[in-house]
């Protein structure tokens, strides 16, 4: 099954810099995708198959989602606000696992919205379809 783009993102970001805690933080992110699956009630494939599709469906669940996880990892504040100096780093991590971490496309998909909400959707939306992208071109 493949991991939303949020999890393995967040994931490879932490364990970068901390190697040894690798296994405590997969931990920690099974915990927080399950409590924001109960929180939301999308499973991990429906938010994996929304991400690459074009329609709005879940468009509110699936964007509280992707906040619940942004927020238990601390790339989203108590109030709110979106850090896209994390978010950035999160990218270049993430697509490291398509030997792409300088790809322009990936990090011009991190862009400040209107709202933390449609920030950290837009992000997972466009990433995740770019990352589909190149896998398919391998």
């Amino acid at each position: 099954m493949k991991i939303v783009f949020v999890v393995s993102a967040l994931i490879a970001l932490a364990a970068s810099d901390h190697p040894e805690r690798f296994l405590d933080l997969q931990a920690d992110m099974e915990k927080f995708l399950e409590e924001c699956s109960k929180e939301t009630s999308l499973s991990h494939d429906e938010v994996n198959a929304y991400l690459v599709e074009d329609g709005s469906e879940n468009d509110d669940k699936s964007s509280k989602y992707i906040m619940c996880f942004f927020k238990k990892r601390g790339v989203v504040d108590d109030d709110g606000n979106f850090d896209l100096d994390k978010a950035r780093e999160a990218v270049k991590e993430y697509m490291k696992e398509v030997h792409a971490e300088d790809d322009a496309e990936a990090l011009e998909c991190v862009q400040e919205k209107d709202t933390a909400e449609d920030t950290g959707l837009a992000l997972a939306k466009c990433v995740q379809k770019r990352r589909v992208e190149l896998e398919h071109k391998k």
